[in-house]
Order: C-alpha cells, then sequence, then structure tokens
C-alpha cells in the first residue's frame, strides 16, 4: 500500500521519537548553521547510499549558487563535497547509516538494508571531524560540516547502559564530544584499520533534528546530525 503520512501524523511522530533540543552557555559549538541544515533538509529523499546522498547534497548546494567539487583531494585527506560561493568555503563530510526498512513511499519502493556495526560507524564520523578541523585550521574562513542522516534510533538514543569499549565514541543527542577519543580494550576485529586515537581540538554539543518521515512503522524516521567546526 502507498501510504503519505498526513501532517498531524508526521507531527506526532517527531514529538515521540525526537530529542529534546540541547542549547550550551559555554561556548562550546552546538549543531549547525541554520542555512546548512534547511539545505539538507530540502533534499527530502531516502537514499539508496551514501555516494547518493553525496551526490544530492552536491546537487542542491548547486542549486543554491555554489560551485561545487565531490572527493576534493587535501593532500593526505579528500573531502566529500567542497563548495565555494563567493568568499564563503565549505567542506563537508557525509554519513548514512541505515536501520532495516522495507515499504512503499510515494509510490516507490524502499528497502533499506541492516548495517548495524553502530560502534564502528560512529568512529568514522569522528574522525570525520577531526579531518575537517585539520582542514578548516589550514584553510581559515572555510566552514566544515560532518552530516550524518540515519533511520537507526541507536545513534540519537543514548543506550540504557553505556559500554565501556566504546563510550568514547558515543554520539547520542545531548553529549559533548572533546579531546582524545580512544577505544577501552576493543576486539581486534572492531579496531581494525581504526587503532588511532581521535583528538578533536573543538568542543561539540550534539543535537539530532528530524529529517524525514515515511509512516509509522518501525525504522520509518529518519533524524540527521549535523556538526560544524
Amino acid at each position: 500500500m502507498n501510504r503519505v503520512p498526513d501532517l498531524s501524523t508526521v507531527e506526532r511522530i517527531q514529538a515521540q521519537h525526537a530529542p529534546d533540543p540541547v542549547a550550551a552557555t559555554d561556548g562550546t559549538v552546538v549543531g549547525a548553521s541554520p542555512e546548512i541544515a534547511a539545505i539538507v533538509k530540502s533534499i527530502d529523499s531516502v537514499f539508496s547510499s551514501q555516494i547518493d546522498l553525496r551526490d544530492k547534497l552536491a546537487a542542491r548546494l548547486q542549486t543554491e549558487g555554489y560551485r561545487v567539487m565531490v572527493n576534493r583531494d587535501f593532500g593526505k585527506a579528500k573531502v566529500d563535497i567542497w563548495a565555494e560561493q563567493g568568499d564563503a568555503r565549505l567542506a563537508v563530510e557525509v554519513r548514512y547509516k541505515t536501520a532495516l526498512l522495507k515499504t512503499i513511499f510515494n509510490g516507490s519502493h524502499i528497502h533499506l538494508k541492516n548495517q548495524s556495526a553502530q560502534d564502528i560507524s560512529r568512529y568514522d564520523f569522528l574522525k570525520d571531524i577531526a579531518k575537517l578541523e585539520s582542514i578548516v585550521l589550514q584553510r581559515p574562513g572555510t566552514k566544515g560540516y560532518a552530516v550524518l542522516i540515519t533511520n537507526d534510533r541507536n545513534y540519537w538514543q543514548k543506550p540504557a547502559r553505556m559500554s565501556p569499549v566504546d563510550e568514547d565514541f558515543r554520539i547520542h543527542q545531548g553529549r559533548i564530544i572533546q579531546g582524545q577519543l580512544s577505544w577501552n580494550n576493543a576486539s581486534g576485529g572492531t579496531t581494525e584499520n581504526r587503532e588511532e586515537t581521535i583528538g578533536l581540538q573543538g568542543q561539540y554539543l550534539l543535537n539530532w533534528e528530524p529529517y524525514m518521515t515515511l509512516g509509522t512503522g518501525k525504522n520509518e524516521f529518519f533524524q540527521m546530525l549535523i556538526v560544524e567546526v
């Protein structure tokens, strides 16, 4: 059945599942600028892959007047999206993580795999922030954005019990990330190619926002986390 939720249903689902907003008064960076959040939300699409997200965001930035490059090479590092408009320069890293979902939305069949491995994915997202810090530091005036979109609530919900193995890499709503982040006695299979401690120069208060709601079923609510560097 082709299901398109009405506005009242969408608002109810968002109120039920979306975490409470957070605020900081000590200079901690909270979320991202309204402009970039609005641009991401305006895509209004369920992505087939992380590359699909990258390409659709790059195309949307182009419609906003930016000159865009994907996979911009910065020596030892690459950035998913590099965008320029006048004096404005943006460096954007994207992540798209999915929980199992099979549904029909606006006449299209949606089939997303259960990717799991949340601990590794959190590490990669935080590594993106560290990479963006380095790029922004070397290019004054540049703004960096780490973007994560998911329908897996294990990312934005605080767990009932924290695992000491990957506690440093948790990115649930309201968490402040800063300093040195490392594994704690994790298995070699988990940390393979990810052994390095992540060092963050800034302090970031994580604030998840609703991205898209497909319906009332399991995993049909998508959230986005955008960290501005």
